[in-house]
């Protein structure tokens, strides 16, 4: 196995969204996955998506590369942006 856990879609109801039982979900998934051992938890999001930009960096991801039409949505090609949490940074993040 790779080691990497990367987050699908993520989907909050308004009242979830940059909220604290919303950074808790977040928090909470991101120590069980350095618990189990993972060496690495990725986000993965559409680069003009700012809110969920924010997000990964406001929960402590770094920003890795953007994906240049990494993909084809809705007959559009779509940059991705890549976020990581690695093991050696956990720590920081979890503080």
């Amino acid at each position: 196995a790779s080691g990497v856990v990367e987050i699908g879609s993520i989907t909050f109801s308004p009242a979830l969204q940059r909220s604290v039982m919303g950074t808790e979900a977040q928090w909470l998934l991101m120590n069980l996955v350095f618990q189990l051992g993972y060496r690495r938890y990725e986000w993965q999001c559409n680069a003009l998506n700012a809110a969920s930009c924010a997000a990964a960096e406001r929960l402590g991801f770094r920003f890795e590369a953007l994906y240049r039409q990494a993909t084809v949505k809705k007959g559009r090609s779509r940059d991705t942006a890549w976020y990581s949490v690695i093991e050696e940074d956990w720590p920081r993040v979890r503080a």
